[in-house]
């Protein structure tokens, strides 16, 4: 694509986000993460059961995948089917990340932020997704509940983090497009449980405003890719 056209976001930043080993690299930068194992396929078993093994409810899931699709929650007891589906994937040649359950979500749910060219546009609140011992999602995605929300104060500290690190680590200066999912921690302290940079999810619907936020900015990328692409061309 970007042979024959100019990507807002490119293909590097695409690359590196489909893949949710991108959290342990924001961790290393000093951003607060949810506690992520990573499973390789070919892990042998006694790997995957220290993986799986926890005080509390653990979450398996594939490190590329997409609305909670092949995402497990399991029951601190059941630490048993827990490593059956992180083998699963395991063997299928998909490396796995095993993070301990957050319940705050049960409660308060996950609050998405959504930044259109590195400014703050809307927050959205997406309810509880995953049940403990449920199978996983046999559709596209997890069905969704979302509503509107205001983020708090420490919460747009962190997503302000979260960017920073991400343009560092990927060399650009700003994002067209950025969400980051924020979940509190057993302390009330906001983490990131996932930074979306391809995600096609902006819950506009949330916002009146952020349709003409979108608009305007979208505006403005094509329009000054158009004037690029003017001043390169030959007289």
């Amino acid at each position: 694509m970007e042979g024959v056209t100019r990507l807002a976001n490119p293909s590097s930043v695409v690359e590196w986000n489909i893949d949710k080993h991108y959290l342990g690299e924001l961790a290393a930068a000093g951003v607060h993460v949810v506690p992520t194992t990573y499973l390789e396929p070919g892990a042998p078993d006694d790997e995957v059961e220290r993986a799986v093994r926890h005080d509390g409810e653990v979450v398996v899931k594939p490190t590329v995948s997409a609305g909670s699709k092949d995402t497990t929650r399991h029951a601190p007891d059941d630490w048993t089917s827990a490593a059956a589906n992180a083998a699963a994937l395991l063997r299928a040649g998909r490396p796995v990340m095993v993070q301990p359950y957050l319940d705050s979500v049960d409660r308060d749910g996950e609050t998405g932020m959504v930044f259109f060219d590195g400014r703050f546009s809307h927050a959205f609140c997406k309810g509880q997704l995953l049940h403990t011992g449920a199978a996983p999602a046999d559709g596209l995605f997890a069905e969704e509940r979302i509503s509107s929300r205001t983020p708090d104060a420490d919460e747009l500290e962190l997503a302000a983090a979260v960017l920073d690190a991400a343009t560092n680590r990927l060399g650009v200066d700003r994002l067209l497009y950025a969400r980051v999912d924020a979940i509190r921690d057993a302390e009330g302290r906001p983490t990131l449980l996932e930074l979306e940079l391809v995600e096609p999810s902006f819950f506009l619907e949330t916002d009146e405003d952020a349709p003409r936020r979108v608009a305007a900015v979208i505006s403005d990328a094509a329009s000054a890719a158009a004037a690029a692409r003017t001043r390169s061309e030959p007289h």
